[in-house]
C-alpha cells in the first residue's frame, strides 16, 4: 500500500510566503515580498481610513467622534500588519 498524499503540517505550503530559506532567497522574490506588505500597509493605513472618516455618515458626526472611528481605523489594521510581520518574521516567512 503506497502511501497518499501529505495533508495537514506535514504539506508544503505553497505561494509567496511559504517558509523560506533567506540565504537562498531571490532578488525578485524579496522585492514582491516587499511589494506586498508595502501595499497592504498603504492601503490599510492610509487609504481605507481616508475613505472611512469621508463617509457620508461618519463625515456628519462630530469631530470627536469622527477622530475616533478614524483612529479605530487606522489601530487595527496597524496593530494586525505589525503581529502579521512579527509572525511572518518568527516562521520563517519573510
Amino acid at each position: 500500500m503506497q502511501p497518499g498524499p501529505k495533508q495537514g503540517a506535514d504539506q508544503p505550503s505553497r505561494g509567496l510566503f511559504r517558509e523560506i530559506d533567506r540565504v537562498q532567497l531571490s532578488w525578485t522574490k524579496a522585492w514582491l515580498k516587499t511589494a506586498v506588505i508595502v501595499i497592504y500597509f498603504v492601503v490599510a493605513t492610509v487609504w481605507l481610513p481616508s475613505r472611512i472618516v469621508q463617509a457620508g455618515f461618519v463625515a456628519r458626526l462630530p469631530r470627536f467622534a469622527r477622530d475616533l472611528i478614524g483612529s479605530g481605523a487606522w489601530l487595527i489594521p496597524m496593530a494586525l500588519g505589525i503581529y502579521a510581520l512579527w509572525w511572518a518574521e518568527r516562521n520563517r516567512r519573510i
